[in-house]
């Protein structure tokens, strides 16, 4: 669908407006078109032209539209506003914070941002530094590891009998052999 932000500091996840995306805004009835900057399941952040007369801590009704002939409706309190650039008097950004969110809208907002995570996750390599696996090439583990995985059962295998062994000459009374020798001691009546 988007884009997505992690280096938020406000720990919500956005996703970034593409230009594909049919995402439109209304606030207390004034269209903005496509000026929608990202999205979270925490709030908006939008274009709107300086004239528009939105303070920090405004509540607004917010319709919104992420897919064609689907909008919902909610209410949301300006956080932030700041000017679009330094050059640029014409338009501002804002930040809304939605307070009223329909639970279906939180849910596909949610549900967008995980796909979004999870595309990301997976199309970046391993951080090495961060795995606590071992990460060999292909090469040797294609050329290498059935050899090693053999080697490695060899020496388990012989640990498991010399363990065997040494706890059969530790132990003799444990042993079938020292075991049949008494039943047999007995029956000849050597005991």
């Amino acid at each position: 669908m988007a884009e997505i932000a992690f280096d938020n500091r406000r720990q919500n996840y956005r996703l970034f407006r593409k230009s594909e995306h049919p995402w439109q805004l209304s606030v207390n009835d004034a269209l903005i078109t496509k000026n929608i900057v990202d999205l979270s399941a925490s709030g908006i952040s939008f274009k709107a032209p300086a004239s528009f007369n939105m303070e920090p801590g405004q509540t607004l009704t917010l319709n919104i539209s992420l897919k064609p002939g689907e909008s919902f409706e909610c209410q949301g309190r300006i956080r932030w506003s700041r000017s679009d650039s330094n050059s640029s008097r014409t338009m501002k950004l804002f930040g809304v914070q939605f307070e009223k969110l329909p639970a279906r809208i939180d849910a596909m907002i949610v549900q967008e941002l995980y796909k979004e995570a999870l595309k990301i996750r997976w199309s970046q390599p391993k951080n090495e530094e961060s795995s606590s696996t071992l990460y060999l090439p292909p090469e040797i583990q294609r050329d290498w590891f059935p050899y090693f995985r053999q080697f490695l059962m060899v020496i388990l295998i012989a640990a498991f009998f010399m363990a065997a062994r040494i706890y059969e000459r530790t132990h003799p009374e444990d042993s079938i052999e020292y075991k049949f020798n008494q039943g047999l001691a007995k029956k000849l009546g050597h005991f």
